[in-house]
């Protein structure tokens, strides 16, 4: 959810999965669809994360990176609830701000503290392992502080 410009969905694709490439954006989608289409496990759709058109128990893995400081959080976790089979998976990055009374993006309406998006999470989901990026790639596997925050949860 939230596949932007597809990176992340062309770098999945080609690994045996069949993969659906969520946007709001209308008219990436649209980029997207002739940009990749030598993707064919890739399905381009325009979707709402807050009102996902997909039924009940869908996806096995659903990814939503650098989403949900944009969008209204309870609306969009119970909608990836929703979607993703029980015993399937959420894999959720943001943003890791330590003051989140104050945005450093203008363009997020909120950024969590590791604390309050660990929290938020757990409502809907039973987190498994949390990495702290530091600095694009770098990370400590027992270490979940750092620029941005992964979460890796199972919906149960």
């Amino acid at each position: 959810m939230a596949c932007g410009t597809g990176y992340g969905s062309k770098k999945l694709s080609g690994k045996n999965y069949q993969i659906v490439a969520a946007d709001y954006d209308k008219q990436q989608i649209e980029k997207n669809i002739v940009a990749l289409a030598h993707c064919q496990d890739i399905a381009f759709k325009q979707e709402d994360i807050t009102n996902i058109s997909f039924p009940d128990n869908t996806f096995d893995v659903a990814l939503s990176m650098e989403t949900i400081e944009h969008v209204e959080p309870h609306k969009t976790l119970r909608e990836l609830k929703r979607v993703i089979k029980d015993g399937g998976y959420l894999i959720i990055s943001t943003p890791q701000n330590s003051c989140p009374s104050k945005c450093v993006n203008p363009q997020h309406i909120y950024e969590y503290s590791l604390k309050e998006l660990t929290d938020l999470v757990s409502q809907y989901f039973a987190i498994e392992r949390i990495t702290g990026l530091k600095a694009g790639k770098i990370h400590f596997n027992d270490d979940p502080i750092g620029a941005n925050t992964i979460i890796f949860a199972r919906n149960q």
